[in-house]
């Protein structure tokens, strides 16, 4: 799996997997169960990370790149 995402804003971590599964890439998101202890946590420690796997990396990179 390849980090393809990070934030530390959960509707926005969302929107990206919405977006990415519209184009039927499977996201694996970690540490979205934090935000009940967001500004206790460490910067780094409260991000949400979303992972796709290496196969859908290039196509969800292309993806989230025409957005900019």
């Amino acid at each position: 799996m390849k980090l393809i995402f990070e934030t530390m804003d959960s509707i926005e971590a969302e929107l990206v997997k919405g977006l990415l599964k519209s184009y039927e890439i499977e996201t694996f998101p970690m540490g979205n169960d934090f935000d009940s202890i967001k500004g206790v946590l460490p910067y780094s420690d409260a991000l949400i990370h979303i992972f796709v796997t290496e196969d859908d990396f290039e196509e969800a990179s292309q993806i989230l790149t025409e957005l900019n």
